[in-house]
């Protein structure tokens, strides 16, 4: 993700520390996430394909459009639902919510999105910490 995240940067013709500031993010902070010794928060990566006119999802999976598989899917649906309920957005939350969804949906022969929101309310109390 760190090369993507570094492509975004580059549309702008910016610096690390201009990109920074753009993200609302520690110039320090930014170069972890390009280095990948640290994981962006999804804020982060959302203002940074809003800024460089980049697909989201391209820019957290790599993949694009028609490209984008049911665990893609998982992790948009789990996203979107997280913001609507105000609560964390931390990559390895997200991760494990949208592994369970896809688990899920392929049992049950559903799609991943519809997993998601009840995934999300039996979670609630330990994401709200």
């Amino acid at each position: 993700m760190g090369t993507r995240l570094r492509m975004c940067r580059n549309d702008r013709g910016f610096t690390q520390a201009q990109f920074a500031e753009a993200l609302g993010v520690s110039s320090r902070s930014y170069q972890h996430y390009e280095k990948v010794t640290r994981e962006a928060p999804v804020s982060v990566l959302r203002t940074a394909a809003h800024l460089s006119g980049r697909d989201f999802m391209w820019l957290v999976t790599g993949k694009i459009g028609g490209q984008v598989g049911l665990y893609e899917q998982a992790v948009l649906a789990t996203v979107e639902c997280l913001e609507r309920e105000g609560l964390s957005q931390q990559p390895k939350t997200i991760m494990a919510i949208a592994r369970r969804a896809l688990e899920l949906a392929l049992e049950k022969n559903t799609k991943p999105a519809d997993e998601v929101p009840k995934l999300v309310q039996d979670s609630k109390y330990l994401l709200a910490s």
